[in-house]
């Protein structure tokens, strides 16, 4: 595992306290999460609600990915001969020859809202509810990401949180997997209430200088490694651009509606 970047900062583990956000304008807009796009707001009870709200551009790096691995298959090369493995693909002197070109790699970051679970409460009619859900990197996903853009796996005040900030100069809170439970109250009012547990997502994205999502499938080779395919944004898990981090920051939605 090659180490983490040497000028990415330092950011000390934080302590998993779960935000319930409070503020939200009728169109759905979070005035207290700038970074995070409108929440979905139904119309009338028989609306239906998205799994996920619509994605929003949080940031992209300024600069390139320092080196990057994909995923490449199996061909010839000293220290593996015949088996799978990563190989590089930019940032490495001399450069490997790919076939297409490989585009230029940055980090972009999205923030979109993940829909928990709607419940529809009959007009005065009280709803209280516990709900669980996930937060936090899956070890599998957050092992390979940490690989491809070269920082060290661990999560802790370095690793591969640090090495994101970083290149995004952004303050991010990043932990291992967890889970959460909490009660979430509606009051009782003369109306339908359609009530929606929403969690906050990013998803830290290999991307080209416009924030689009590199999605590659191509020839690889350097000297003495030869006849390899590379790809990068597969179905395999192995290939992924995209490194999703659920948080544990929520907003427990309730809205009178038209039956």
């Amino acid at each position: 595992m090659p180490s983490a970047i040497a000028d990415a900062p330092s950011i000390a583990k934080p302590e998993v306290v779960r935000r319930k956000l409070v503020s939200m304008s009728a169109d759905g807009a979070m005035t207290d999460v700038p970074n995070a796009p409108p929440v979905p707001v139904p119309a009338s009870s028989t609306s239906i609600l998205p799994q996920y709200s619509q994605k929003q551009l949080v940031t992209t790096s300024a600069d390139p990915i320092p080196t990057l691995w994909i995923w490449g298959g199996t061909g010839q090369d000293p220290s593996s001969p015949g088996a799978a493995r990563t190989v590089p693909v930019y940032g490495f002197n001399p450069p490997s020859t790919m076939n297409p070109s490989f585009p230029t790699p940055y980090l972009s970051v999205f923030a979109y809202w993940y829909q928990i679970q709607t419940n529809e409460v009959s007009p005065n009619v009280g709803f209280t509810h516990t709900y669980t859900f996930n937060a936090g990197t899956s070890s599998t996903t957050e092992s390979t990401f940490s690989w491809e853009i070269n920082a060290d796996v661990s999560i802790g005040p370095v690793g591969l949180g640090a090495t994101i900030a970083g290149m995004v100069n952004e303050s991010i809170t990043m932990f291992s997997g967890t889970s959460e439970t909490d009660t979430y109250t509606a009051p009782v009012v003369d109306q339908i209430q359609v009530c929606t547990l929403w969690q906050l997502y990013f998803d830290y994205v290999i991307t080209d200088v416009d924030a689009n999502p590199i999605v590659y499938s191509g020839d690889f080779s350097r000297p003495s490694w030869q006849g390899r395919a590379a790809t990068l944004g597969g179905s395999d898990p192995n290939t992924t651009n995209t490194l999703t981090f659920p948080t544990n920051q929520v907003y427990f939605s309730v809205v009178p509606v038209a039956s």
